[in-house]
Order: C-alpha cells, then structure tokens, then sequence
C-alpha cells in the first residue's frame, strides 16, 4: 500500500537501514505500481537536487545500451556543534578529552592488548592479515566486542562470546572510557539529539 511504503521510504530516507534491493524486489514493486508509473513517495522527492553530483551523458554509439541514473533514498545529515570553539555550548576540554581517551584506548589495544591474545583468537587473526588496515579493523571489532559484552573485557575476549545487542543504558566501551563523565554525557546528547532528528527529518 502507499502507506507501508511511505514508511519504509521514510525509514531508509532516515538511513535507518542500508538496504540492496534484489531484481525480484524490483519485479513486486513493479507488480504494485510503485515502482514506476504509480505511487510517488513524498519523502523520496529530491527533483534534481543531485544532478550537480552527476557527469553529463555521453552521446551513446549506435547500439549502446541507455541508462538513467538517479537518487534512491537519500539520507538527511545533521551536523550539531556541540563546542565552543566550534560554535556550541559545551568547554573545549569536552572533546579534547574524549579524544585523548580514544587515542589512549587505542594504543593500549596496540600495544598491550593485541599483543597478548592467543594467536588463533579472532582478534589476533585479524591484527596479522597484511593489509594497512589490519590494526584499525581489529581494533574496531575489539571495540564492537565490547559494546555488545557491555563493557565486560573479560567476557568480550572470551573464545565462545556470541554477539548480543545490549540495553541502552549498559556499559558500552573499555573501562577508562566508561568512566569519563564527558563519554556519558556525550551518550545523552546522542541519545536525546537523535530523538530529535527523528521527529525533524
């Protein structure tokens, strides 16, 4: 109907989900009429507001196939200053401080965390692979294991951890970063501000 589908445009227009669609859902759309032709989603009305983003056309040889090239669900950024030295209302040593704590948890995991796992551990593997990124990739796992073990390091290098979605209010990062007032308040912010994107987009 062309309310489930101002929904779901509406849900994907918030970036709420990444989502490919596949030929068969192209197909059913179709089958509805929303796909071309039909309903029209107003949330997905971007006239050519991206055209400037866009190569002109080639003249096509004879033969050539012929495309349209188009915006499918574009997604509303909203940047909020949160520093004054950035225009916002909170110290300067708010994010200095959240920075320094990233960069601290970032070289204890490089230094003394990765190090010390087991070499068949998952993270371990992951430190080894010979790419640029190997670091950074792992240490992103490493803190997606926390969050989901709500910030128990112990149970988040545990070899049977399953992955677990936690409650809004848990612990969600290494102990250092827990603990920083400006960590929780930066949470609440994020919490409330993007309540607000919601409503406003």
């Amino acid at each position: 109907s062309s309310e489930s589908c101002s929904v779901d445009c509406r849900r994907n227009c918030l970036g709420q989900e990444a989502m490919t669609l596949s030929v068969a859902a192209v197909a059913f759309l179709a089958g509805l009429g929303l796909a071309r032709g039909g309903y029209e989603c107003q949330h997905c009305q971007v006239g050519e507001g991206f055209d400037d983003m866009l190569k002109p056309q080639e003249e096509l040889k004879p033969g050539e196939p012929a495309s349209d090239v188009h915006v499918l669900w574009p997604t509303h950024v909203e940047v909020i200053p949160t520093t004054e030295d950035i225009g916002g209302w909170l110290p300067k040593s708010f994010h200095e401080r959240l920075a320094a704590e990233a960069v601290n948890g970032w070289r204890n995991f490089r230094d003394d965390i990765g190090p010390n796992l087991r070499k068949n551990h998952d993270l371990r593997r992951q430190l080894s692979q010979q790419h640029a990124g190997a670091l950074n990739d792992a240490f992103f796992h490493y803190q997606k294991r926390l969050f989901e073990a709500e910030g128990n390091f112990d149970n988040a290098m545990d070899d049977d951890f399953e992955t677990r979605t936690p409650p809004p209010d848990a612990n969600s990062s290494w102990p250092d970063m827990n603990a920083l007032p400006e960590y929780n308040q930066l949470r609440k912010l994020v919490d409330r501000l993007s309540r607000r994107y919601l409503i406003r987009s």
